[in-house]
């Protein structure tokens, strides 16, 4: 008897109904997710993976999720703020079927239970933690400066918000000159951990800012897994800027509140926050001012005071100088009167001695005329010239002194006569 052939079309018929009849109840199933790929049908392929120790792929079991069932998949991590994503851990409910076409055997998704995905999430939250307080990075963003009226505010949020109406309508309400730079980002969904990290890097990089707000509205402790992305964790706490959160939660506290300077609960909370810290910068102003004006009024009313002392004293000193100038001004007429008098007694008496100097020197003159007269006749008398024309001569050496005695042998002589002049030399007699 020939052994049956079986043809593959019958095989495959054949896995497919022990797989109906044995599997055909769905239940649940743990893994990895991973080898996500979506079409363009709205249809989505996958793989549930089982790992080591060390991370190698010890189980993998293909997955399938018609059009409907990724739509309710992606609502119900949309409850944990946490999209679809290989790595991510799942508790997926499903059943199996065998695809004969393809000789694949697939888990078919029914639900997803995005409350596993939450446990999971929270041990990656502890362990993100650790992570970035092994990097320094808890403490960070609380060390950078702040600027003590922090007027200028970055905010992230989703613009139109009710979180972005409670936090504006709260500071509009004080007064004060807040000026709010909106970057407006999705606070949920597959897309808003990109888009708030790249919010908060955009503002943190601005110059014209004093602090950084990231905020949204209520909502489950599952609805705030998107502040729990590493990207953004990171962002926070490198900000250049302070960045302060105001999250709307009830226990957990988001990863980005932990690494921000400072958190608050809700919107408004975190708006009534930085009116405290504008009114306390203001008030301290306003103490400051106070003391400074205190102190120079102080110093104005002891100024003052001087002031008042130094015109005392001076109405003292006009007075006084009043009375000196009347004083002065009488012994300027007295001296002006003694002066006049004195200046013509003086021009009396010098009138007086001209007078007799006058006659003094007339007389003394004609006294000494005469006496001229007389020592003129005598010189005239006596002139030599007269004295020669009577007969006398005058001798004289070679050098024109007059011979008066003897004199050496050899001696030339002048002698000057009435006729002329002889000259003639000593010689020896003997």
């Amino acid at each position: 008897m020939t052994e049956r052939t079986w043809t593959v079309a019958e095989i495959g018929r054949r896995i497919e109904q022990v797989v109906a009849d044995r599997m055909a109840t769905s239940f649940w199933v743990g893994g990895e997710l991973a080898d996500l790929k979506r079409t363009a049908r709205g249809m989505a392929f996958f793989s549930l993976v089982q790992t080591d120790d060390r991370g190698r792929i010890v189980a993998r079991l293909p997955g399938t999720m018609s059009s409907g069932k990724v739509r309710l998949a992606d609502r119900r991590m949309a409850r944990v703020g946490q999209p679809l994503q290989d790595g991510l851990q799942v508790r997926i409910r499903g059943h199996l079927q065998w695809f004969t076409p393809g000789g694949r055997l697939s888990l078919a998704l029914d639900d997803i239970d995005p409350a596993h995905t939450a446990g999971a999430m929270a041990l990656a939250r502890r362990q993100l933690l650790e992570a970035l307080q092994a990097e320094g990075r808890t403490a960070r963003n609380a060390a950078m400066p702040l600027a003590r009226l922090p007027l200028r505010l970055g905010l992230v949020t989703r613009g139109g918000s009710q979180a972005y109406h409670d936090l504006t309508d709260e500071l509009a309400a004080t007064g004060l000159p807040f000026q709010v730079t909106l970057v407006s980002s999705g606070v949920q969904g597959i897309h808003a951990p990109r888009e708030l990290t790249a919010a908060v890097r955009m503002l943190g990089a601005r110059e014209d800012l004093d602090l950084v707000l990231l905020t949204r509205g209520g909502g489950a402790d599952l609805d705030l897994a998107t502040f729990d992305d590493a990207g953004l964790a990171r962002a926070v706490a490198d900000c250049p800027l302070q960045v302060w959160t105001g999250i709307g939660h009830h226990t957990d506290t988001p990863v980005c509140e932990q690494v921000a300077a400072r958190a608050f609960k809700t919107p408004t909370a975190l708006a009534q926050g930085v009116i405290a810290t504008v009114g306390q910068a203001v008030d301290a102003t306003e103490a400051a001012y106070g003391g400074v004006t205190r102190a120079a009024r102080h110093h104005l009313d002891r100024a003052g005071a001087r002031l008042d002392l130094a015109g005392q004293r001076t109405q003292t000193a006009r007075v006084v100088l009043r009375g000196a100038a009347g004083r002065l001004d009488a012994d300027a007429r007295r001296l002006h009167v003694a002066g006049r008098q004195a200046v013509g007694h003086h021009r009396r008496s010098l009138d007086r001695a001209v007078g007799r100097l006058r006659h003094v020197s007339t007389a003394g003159l004609s006294t000494a005329r005469q006496r001229i007269d007389a020592h003129a006749g005598l010189i005239e008398a006596y002139d030599p010239a007269r004295l020669l024309a009577r007969g006398w001569s005058v001798t004289t050496d070679a050098d024109g002194v007059l011979v008066t005695g003897p004199v050496p042998v050899g001696t030339r002589l002048r002698t000057t006569t009435r006729g002329g002049i002889i000259p003639s030399k000593v010689v020896d007699d003997d």
